[in-house]
Formats: C-alpha cells, sequence, structure tokens
C-alpha cells in the first residue's frame, strides 16, 4: 500500500476487490433483467384475466344486473395488478443506484487497495431499506389474483340463479 490508511478505510486485496466489483454489476443486471421479466409476465397476465372478467360480466349485465357485484372485484383485480407493476418499478428503481454506486466503489477499490467502511455501510442500507419492503409486490399480485378468483366464483354461483 502507498499511503497510510485514515480513519474508517479498510485494507483490501485488490483483485478481490476487482471479483466484487465484477460480481456487483453481474448481480445488479442479473436482478433488474428478472425482475423487469416478471413484472411484464405477471403483471400482463394479472390485467388479461381481470380484463376478460370485466369482458364476460359486461357480456352477462346485458341480461341480468345479478352479476354486477362482479365487476366491481375484476375491477379492483385491475387496479391491484397495476399497483403491483408500480410496485416493482418502484423497487427496481431504488435498487440500481445504490448497486451501481456499490460496483464502483468496488472498482476503486481494486485501483486504491482500501475501502472506505462507511461509504460501503450506507449503500448497504439503501439496500436493506428496499429489501424490508419486498414482500409489497407479491401481495398486491395475490391480491389482484384473489379479486379475479372470488369475482368469477362469485359471477359462476349468480349465473347458476343463487342470486
Amino acid at each position: 500500500m502507498d499511503r497510510e490508511l485514515e480513519a474508517g478505510e479498510i485494507e483490501v486485496d485488490r483483485q478481490l476487490a476487482a471479483h466484487y466489483a465484477d460480481r456487483t454489476q453481474v448481480n445488479a443486471a442479473n436482478i433488474i433483467d428478472q425482475l423487469a421479466k416478471t413484472s411484464g409476465w405477471l403483471t400482463a397476465t394479472l390485467l388479461a384475466v381481470n380484463g376478460g372478467g370485466i369482458a364476460a360480466t359486461l357480456k352477462v349485465l346485458e341480461k341480468s344486473t345479478a352479476a354486477a357485484p362482479s365487476l366491481w372485484l375484476f375491477g379492483a383485480g385491475l387496479l391491484w395488478a397495476m399497483l403491483n407493476a408500480f410496485s416493482i418499478q418502484w423497487m427496481a428503481s431504488r435498487m440500481v443506484r445504490p448497486m451501481e454506486h456499490l460496483a464502483f466503489l468496488w472498482r476503486k477499490a481494486s485501483i486504491e487497495g482500501v475501502v472506505v467502511e462507511a461509504d460501503h455501510a450506507a449503500l448497504e442500507q439503501a439496500l436493506l431499506k428496499v429489501a424490508r419492503l419486498s414482500w409489497v409486490p407479491p401481495t398486491l399480485g395475490w391480491i389482484s389474483a384473489f379479486c379475479f378468483v372470488i369475482g368469477g366464483l362469485l359471477l359462476g354461483w349468480r349465473l347458476s340463479g343463487h342470486a
């Protein structure tokens, strides 16, 4: 090492730091790619099934108003699906910058041979803050699916004459 360590700095192996920088970049790209693919597929599916439920209910409403509650459930399913998509986009956008900055810090450490502990800890906290909310998108997706299932069951029950 060419210089004296300052307070809060930790000496690291430059090759190991370069490895961490590479891994962080690859992991960030994979996480964002998987989030985008999964959210696109899931959102399209939830919108399609709830939209199909609305179309079927509107057709039935031409003959009977008994199916009206199902229309509300399918509409709610559409809204929950959109909230799901927005929550996934929010999470991805909150993860990108800290992951890129973390890769930068490791790349810098591979050159200088030191890591500033406070910078590293701040980025970990930013990522943990997002991770603590990782339950939100799946919950919103399940609520949307639940609206579809209940709407469909209610529509079938009403159409079978139990209205």
